[in-house]
């Protein structure tokens, strides 16, 4: 329930300083892109930017979406059903890397200071993937390493949102993404 609405996601995206991040915890080696692909792969659309980093826009859409901080306690919260709940969430990270426990902390203070609080939970990599597979998570973080020749139905098509310990974890669905992964599937040039 905390994640199901677009301007959530967006504004979590937007607290997040990944330039920083490329540049102070990988001492600048990486970019921010803005999809799956990387930037030299000829699937990488150029004219898409990526999100900045904009706490301001952040909590807009945060308050545009209903969470607010209604009892003043610096949590906001939301009305779902019938109960009031705060937003508040664990994020799985991979337990041996120093790189996401810093990552979790820049990240827990930016939310925090927008009035969201996120509780890093650092695990062994076979317990982080059977929690994954299980669904057993708010958040996981994830990186992976994409070949040229890239099949992303695995990772995002809808069939495998439901399809239990499916790549497509956080249960993913859209039509329009389907329809490119399906395009994509089809086409021989790469050019």
């Amino acid at each position: 329930p905390l994640f199901t609405d677009k301007r959530v996601r967006q504004a979590l995206t937007l607290a997040l300083d990944r330039e920083s991040i490329v540049k102070n915890v990988f001492y600048g080696l990486g970019q921010v892109i803005s999809g799956p692909f990387g930037r030299q792969h000829s699937c990488y659309d150029q004219r898409v930017a990526p999100m900045p980093y904009d706490p301001a826009l952040a909590a807009k859409k945060l308050d545009e979406a209903g969470w607010v901080d209604s009892d003043g306690d610096g949590i906001r919260d939301k009305q779902i059903g019938d109960r009031r709940v705060p937003f508040d969430f664990t994020l799985l990270i991979y337990g041996n890397s120093n790189e996401w426990d810093t990552i979790a902390s820049i990240y827990r203070e930016s939310l925090a200071k927008l009035g969201v609080k996120m509780t890093p939970v650092a695990l062994e990599w076979t317990t982080m993937l059977k929690r994954m597979d299980d669904r057993e998570f708010d958040a996981f973080s994830g990186a992976w390493i994409l070949t040229w020749d890239v099949d992303l139905q695995q990772t995002w098509h809808s069939k495998e949102a439901d399809r239990p310990q499916s790549s497509n974890r956080i249960g993913y669905k859209s039509a329009e993404a389907d329809e490119i992964i399906e395009a994509l599937r089809r086409e021989l040039d790469d050019g």
